[in-house]
């Protein structure tokens, strides 16, 4: 974002003078002076003037006929629109209590505006993606470049639905989202096609009348994509029996009946069903062949039963519940807590739940679930961790102690002994039972943190913060007589340098983008950096040897940075590739059987993206990294460029020996590639 001071240039006032009215343009009338004449009102109301590229925004003060348009008191926001006029953009300026739409907003336009600490600019029209500029400064006198603002369509999803049973057209199945709402129908031919308006669809349901309905993952979409065809089958049938054993001599009831399918390929459960429980019993018609979850939910908090199920034809199965009375109680030390809430997770299964103990010190109540089950208790702001299997003939008495010991510390800057703004703290504990990795603690304003309940083991702390060195980690070790542990953490401070992650295709700067730099191992996270709204970010100088770093941005698409020091550390402006391209890969033998649990090592253009960041990339894309049962792995929103993949098994650390990698040069749209194992090597 760049400011310029205006220069005194002479102004034509012939344009179009409109007054505001519920956000849009009222009374409108043409200019030829600088002089407007309006109807007065008892309230301020905005007006929007406008000559071509040149508008000036102000307000009618209350009681006001008569306004100057160059007696106005304005900075200028200069900014270019990439649209077609199709899409009808529409510009529209918050702030200063006031809202001004800038209609048919395309090419370059200055606009006039008074001065404010914060304006935010909003860009939509037909069909496209909205984009929005927040915090723009505004001095008087001063203009400030906002850069280009490039509106594009939204990217479509379109597929072909096929009955399972020759193959052919399947017209009129409903294409719908998570939600049931429907998106769109298959014609004639059994093609559909529809617009991606919600970024956070990442699955659609395609249905037909006397077919089972198929879930169809989809990630992020940041490009067109077609998806492969979808066939629908007559589906089978799942019936549940469910049987009660008495408690307290009243039967219990069961509100309602879930089923989840399981995917996989490790992605999260999707809901495909709820049925109201009838005479014991309840139905779940036209389901697929797969792996499911049936979720039984009574009136409380602890009546739920997950039940896992393999469905490969119609069955029918019976459950039963047994409830049993448990009492949990959170004790800090040897006093019980009161009103802490306990999360509560089985470790084998989907199942979850959530209590407090309320005023009364416990939680009393029946729970169906059995088995190893994990607690959750957070007091003062910590998280503490235990679990415990529960059997059929458990006393029905959880005592969850947290131990009355707290770890604390401080983080400082070496040099000057203050809190360092967006310090991370992350920890790691070992003990002789039980062990945790990768724990977040809050650090406070003052540079402080603790974490209650400290148990006898070691801790080892790492520490990261913006333009200081990495230090080792700390190791805290706590044993029978260690009463109050406590840490001060010193860091030194680091040269930096600023990257400017800006869209290849656009120019546009990028917000949000995670810059990740890893270990010297390059297995692990050293530290995870992110931009801020004017695609910014520090970045510690690598000193002799470069550093490597790795941009992944929230809309998709991948750049590996290669850092080194420069003269006056001036800011490096850093060129992400667009997400335009999406690759579908199928993992196979050579005599075409899929394989179920490939990864792949990948590189792009010659630079090798290490597995910890392909978690991260998939964590983003809200995709699998490992392949499903038919062999499929996705990567939408990718750049394109020059590929290589050597595929090798998720239970392995190092890619099986092919003969070669899959090389393959990805252009924008859609590509498949078939990643081929060597059965020797299988």
């Amino acid at each position: 974002m760049s400011l310029l001071l205006i220069a005194a240039v002479a102004v034509s006032w012939k344009g179009t003078f409109c007054v505001i009215r519920d956000g849009h343009a009222g009374e409108c009338r043409e200019t030829s002076t600088a002089a407007v004449s309006v109807t007065p009102e008892n309230r301020a109301r905005p007006f929007v003037w406008r000559s071509g590229g040149h508008v000036r925004l102000g307000v009618i003060p209350e009681n006001t006929a008569r306004i100057n348009l160059s007696d106005l008191k304005i900075g200028t926001i200069a900014v270019q629109v990439i649209a077609l006029e199709s899409m009808k953009p529409l510009l529209t300026i918050d702030g200063a209590e006031m809202r001004w739409p800038v209609e048919n907003a395309i090419g370059r336009i200055m606009i006039d505006v008074p001065p404010a600490n914060r304006y935010a600019l909003s860009l939509q029209g037909d069909n496209v993606e909205p984009l929005r500029r927040d915090r723009v400064h505004i001095d008087a006198g001063v203009t400030t470049d906002v850069g280009p603002l490039s509106l594009r369509r939204y990217p479509s999803i379109s597929g072909v639905v096929i009955r399972r049973q020759g193959g052919d057209p399947l017209p009129g199945a409903l294409i719908q989202d998570a939600n049931g709402k429907l998106l769109a129908k298959s014609d004639d031919r059994g093609v559909f096609r529809f617009p991606r308006k919600d970024e956070g669809l990442q699955s659609i349901r395609v249905a037909a009348v006397g077919y089972a309905t198929h879930v169809v993952p989809l990630g992020t979409v940041t490009v067109d994509r077609e998806l492969p065809p979808v066939a629908l089958g007559t589906g089978v049938a799942l019936t549940i029996r469910v049987h009660f054993a008495e408690h307290h001599g009243v039967l219990p009831a069961v509100k309602e009946a879930r089923l989840l399918q399981i995917s996989d390929s490790g992605s999260p459960p999707i809901l495909m069903a709820q049925h109201e429980m009838e005479e014991r019993r309840v139905v779940f018609d036209g389901i697929e062949p797969g792996t499911y979850a049936v979720e039984l939910v009574g009136m409380e908090a602890l009546e739920k039963l997950v039940v896992p199920v393999e469905v490969d034809d119609s069955k029918t199965i019976d459950v039963k519940i047994d409830p049993l009375d448990i009492t949990i109680t959170a004790f800090l030390g040897d006093v019980a807590q009161a009103n802490t809430v306990v999360e509560l997770a089985a470790l084998r299964n989907l199942w979850r739940a959530t209590i407090n103990t309320g005023p009364s010190l416990s939680y009393t109540g029946p729970l169906w679930q059995r088995g190893l089950i994990a607690a959750t208790v957070r007091l003062a702001g910590s998280e503490f961790r235990t679990s415990r299997v529960i059997g059929s003939n458990d006393l029905g008495q959880w005592n969850i102690i947290v131990p009355d010991r707290k770890l604390s510390g401080t983080v400082r800057d070496e040099e000057s002994g203050q809190p360092i703004p967006g310090t991370y703290i992350q920890y790691d504990f070992e003990g002789s039972d039980e062990w945790v990795r990768g724990a977040h603690l809050d650090i406070d304003q003052n540079g402080r943190f603790q974490l209650f309940g400290a148990r006898e083991g070691t801790y080892i702390i790492r520490v990261t913060a913006p333009g200081h060195v990495l230090p080792d980690p700390v190791r805290v070790s706590i044993d029978e007589n260690t009463s109050e542990p406590h840490v001060d953490i010193a860091l030194k401070r680091q040269a930096t340098r600023d990257l400017i992650l800006v869209d290849a295709a656009t120019g546009e700067r990028i917000a949000g983008a995670p810059v990740v730099e890893l270990l010297p191992d390059g297995r692990s996270i050293a530290r995870m950096l992110t931009t801020d709204g004017r695609g910014m970010v520090p970045v510690g100088l690598p000193g002799k040897q470069p550093k490597t770093l790795y941009v992944l941005p929230p809309a998709g698409s991948l750049k590996v940075v290669h850092l080194f020091d420069a003269p006056d550390n001036e800011p490096m402006r850093v060129e992400v590739p667009p997400p335009a391209s999406s690759i579908e890969l199928k993992a196979q033998f050579d005599d075409g059987t899929p394989i179920q649990g490939c990864r792949v090592l990948m590189r792009i253009n010659g630079e090798t993206i290490p597995p910890v960041i392909m978690e991260l990339l998939a964590s983003i894309l809200h995709v699998a990294v490992v392949s499903g049962s038919g062999g499929e792995m996705s990567l939408p929103a990718m750049p394109t460029g020059l590929y290589e993949f050597w595929p090798y098994l998720a239970s392995s650390s190092i890619p099986v020996p092919t003969s070669a990698p899959i090389r393959a040069n990805i252009e924008a749209g859609q590509s498949s590639i078939v990643l081929t194992f060597d059965r020797q090597h299988g």
